[in-house]
């Protein structure tokens, strides 16, 4: 009797190989994949939070109105943060310590004219993680 030899008995070492590098090049798109998700969920979540932070200063400027219109809430993004105790220094000096503590290098400034009680917001702070730079966030309303 004759016994046929089979000329495949299984994996050779180079088939591993070749497995093993393709499994590789996917575990590192994957991973590349997953930092591109998590750059942009941080960036959405700054965005969020931005919109809250102006939300939140018009909130207060609105319960304070007469004192807003007249310039109490007025601020610009490289003054400092107001000192008296007043409400509107309070709120301001709060807002403001609650957009450095939310955003990368994060400032805000209000602005209100007077004759028409139009009052300007704008939030700036850095996204250097996402490749973004320095952004602006500039919301206008009427209190």
């Amino acid at each position: 009797m004759r016994h046929r030899v089979s000329s495949q008995a299984g994996f050779s070492l180079v088939e591993m190989l070749v497995a093993t590098l393709i499994l590789a090049f996917g575990l590192i798109g994957l991973a590349g994949l997953q930092a591109t998700s998590l750059r942009a969920n941080n960036s959405a979540l700054q965005r969020s939070q931005v919109n809250l932070l102006a939300q939140d200063i018009v909130d207060r400027m609105r319960s304070n109105r007469a004192v807003a219109i007249a310039g109490g809430y007025d601020i610009g993004l490289t003054d400092a943060d107001p000192t008296g105790s007043s409400l509107a220094n309070t709120d301001v000096a709060q807002w403001r310590g609650d957009i450095a503590a939310a955003l990368p290098s994060g400032t805000g400034a209000v602005a209100c004219v007077t004759a028409t009680a139009i009052c300007t917001v704008t939030i700036r702070w850095d996204e250097a993680r996402t490749g973004a730079g320095n952004l602006s966030y500039l919301m206008s309303t009427q209190l």
